[in-house]
């Protein structure tokens, strides 16, 4: 494991958003790649799979290793830790990752991809 420079990081922001190509889980298996060395699974997914009852994270990430961790606060988090986000769904449909010093680099639907503080709705919705 190392840590992404704020040069590498940028690599990663403004991307547009194309669910299934350019999407969270997308930017989450390059960020592996990239820091960690591991590659992570390109699974399908359909658009608005989680409003088919579809719930894909729950179902794949453990087939690539990734176990739940419960958190008492945000300040637990690790660097590189993803994070599973509810957001008017009932099961996980956005993911990001804690980069430290409380931000969080991700790709929410429709926007282009960002860091930022994980806070308010990242947080709530956790």
């Amino acid at each position: 494991m190392r840590k992404l420079t704020e040069n590498e990081l940028s690599l990663f922001l403004g991307k547009d958003f194309l669910h299934g190509t350019n999407d969270c889980y997308s930017l989450i298996r390059e960020f592996y790649r990239v820091a960690f060395g591991i590659e992570l699974t390109n699974y399908a997914r359909p658009d608005f799979w989680w409003n088919a009852g579809l719930d894909l994270y729950n179902e794949f990430f453990p087939r690539e290793g990734f176990r739940p961790v419960e958190i008492a606060r945000p300040n637990e988090l690790k660097y590189g830790d993803a994070i599973l986000m509810a957001i008017k769904s009932p099961m996980p449909c956005h993911a990001a990752v804690y980069i430290g010093e409380g931000k969080i680099l991700h790709h929410f639907y429709g926007r282009k991809s960002s860091i930022e503080l994980y806070k308010s709705l990242w947080y709530n919705t956790t």
